[in-house]
């Protein structure tokens, strides 16, 4: 019986963001993943930076107020950047 005609699915649930080249246990990983702890599904954003894993919880419905708010503060820091 192939996966396909399985009564189970398999689901993309953890990705890992890290430089080329780098372990997946790099300072530099981060994790995104969806979460289910029985209340609906959220995202995880994690990294473990020397002082254990570091992380935050984002609900699906807040995430695109988050990501513009992300996105812009980056701009800003861009621009300071090249100022300098």
């Amino acid at each position: 019986m192939s996966i396909l005609e399985s009564k189970f699915e398999v689901r993309e649930v953890k990705w890992c963001v890290v430089p080329k080249k780098e372990t997946l246990f790099s300072e530099m990983a981060t994790y995104v993943e969806i979460v289910d702890e029985a209340g609906g599904e959220f995202l995880v954003i994690s990294q473990s930076a020397g002082k254990g894993l570091q992380e935050i919880r984002v609900d699906v419905e807040e995430w695109e107020v988050i990501k513009k708010a992300v996105d812009y503060a980056a701009m800003l820091c861009r621009v300071k950047n090249e100022e300098e």
